[in-house]
């Protein structure tokens, strides 16, 4: 069932009308959480690996070792990593902004952006704990390359982002049943306590 389907719809049977709005309120969530993953994951963070350097050079312990000791790999290893690290800089640097929110934002918008930012930083996430990304760093470690000491720092903030991130969409998760009813039954009286308790979330965080 699509979403103009559903509101064209009339045929409730027996439900009253609150049952018919509290539905197309939770269907219209629905769609909407639909979308707004789909565009997370279609715009999520790539990062490329260089097959030809990895497979040849990184794949395996001896071969990592090997790659340690001759300059010019370990500068392309270098390259690498550094144009990776420059991938998640952006990333956090992104999330670390301060936004200018329109003056109707609510809650809701609040937690789609929390829930984006949770996207970004898991996909980032998901590549640091892979075996390429491991195995540059690990080549890096061993010929004693500066981006050590850069990674760790930049891992840090990494690290502070996602449990900042994870944190307010669990908050905001616990905080929806309260504000939720809000948007059902949508009134200037609504709008203006939608917009104490954005201030209020907003103190919080």
């Amino acid at each position: 069932m699509s979403l103009p389907t559903a509101e064209v719809f009339k045929d409730y049977g027996l439900c009253k009308d609150y049952q018919q709005n509290d539905f197309l309120h939770g269907f219209k969530l629905f769609i909407k959480f639909l979308k707004s993953c789909d565009y997370d994951l279609t715009n999520r963070t790539l990062f490329d690996v260089n097959h030809q350097l990895y497979k040849g050079f990184l794949l395996v312990k001896f071969q990592i070792e090997t790659t340690a000791t001759k300059r010019e790999k370990v500068y392309e290893v270098e390259n690498s990593f550094r144009h990776w690290m420059k991938q998640i800089e952006t990333v956090i640097i992104q999330g670390q902004q301060i936004r200018r929110d329109p003056p109707d934002v609510g809650p809701l918008n609040e937690l789609e952006y929390w829930r984006s930012m949770l996207t970004h930083y898991t996909s980032i996430v998901e590549f640091v704990l892979s075996k390429p990304f491991n195995n540059h760093l690990q080549c890096l470690i061993l010929s004693h390359s500066k981006l050590v000491k850069k990674w760790k720092q930049l891992d840090n903030q990494l690290t502070i982002a996602i449990c900042e991130a994870r944190d307010n969409v669990r908050y905001m998760c616990q905080m929806e049943r309260f504000w939720d009813p809000l948007y059902r039954f949508y009134t200037i009286l609504t709008f203006i306590i939608c917009n104490y308790i954005y201030i209020i979330i907003s103190f919080k965080m």
